[in-house]
């Protein structure tokens, strides 16, 4: 719940900023020059962020990739907040149905209890296969004894959600970075292209003829800049 909480303000703060961006960006609409790098930056951050920097009819791709970037958000602290759930349940399953603890615990330690109804089971194995380092010490912290076949399959497919969520979160990761960069060059190519129909639309040339007596004697050329 705390995580869910300090999203809901971030995303507020960030609306606020860009609304606020917004805002100066109309105000500032008689400007010549909109600087391609800064909003390429601000995208960076937040994608989106650059767009709204630019005139109205950017936002709307803005929109799509703040929307992209707080639907991953979510996504990201809600697998994230169900896997830390998960893994507090089947601790506290081991403990019941199996006797021991697997809490700061070596990765080694907690696959053997997929494998084995007890330690005795394990290290009988190990002998077997003279598989003299892989022995656990025969201690009472080091014993565990699954009640039943059911309670270690249990345990298994909790092991598997876990991982399979462990091993969604970089993938999310990975498109959010993703997310940022193209915005970031759609919000810099967008820039630029302001620039250049500024700067045309700001200065212009003018080639006319200049007639004597109905005669064509030359060519005028006119060059106006507007401020």
């Amino acid at each position: 719940m705390h995580q869910f909480s300090r999203i809901k303000y971030t995303l507020l703060a960030f609306s606020l900023l860009f609304t606020t961006d917004s805002i100066l960006a109309q105000s500032h609409k008689s400007e010549t020059k909109i600087s391609a790098s800064t909003v390429f930056l601000k995208s960076l951050v937040l994608p989106g962020w650059g767009h709204f920097s630019l005139s109205p009819e950017h936002h709307t791709r803005g929109y799509i990739h703040l929307g992209t970037e707080i639907g991953l958000m979510l996504s990201y602290f809600g697998i994230d907040a169900s896997t830390q759930r998960l893994q507090q349940n089947m601790y506290a399953h081991v403990e019941l149905y199996a006797g021991t603890s697997i809490q700061n615990r070596d990765r080694g330690y907690a696959l053997a209890l997929t494998r084995y109804e007890n330690l005795s089971a394990y290290n009988e194995y190990q002998e077997r296969s003279r598989n003299w380092n892989a022995f656990i010490a025969d201690t009472p912290s080091n014993r565990w004894q699954w009640e039943s076949v059911d309670a270690r399959e249990d345990y298994i497919r909790m092991r598997n959600k876990i991982d399979a969520n462990n091993q969604q979160l970089p993938f999310i990761v990975t498109v959010m970075v993703a997310n940022r960069i193209i915005s970031g060059i759609s919000a810099f190519i967008r820039a630029r292209e302001m620039n250049q129909t500024a700067s045309a639309t700001l200065s212009s040339i003018s080639v006319s003829p200049v007639q004597q007596f109905g005669t064509v004697n030359g060519l005028q050329m006119n060059y106006s800049i507007r401020f």
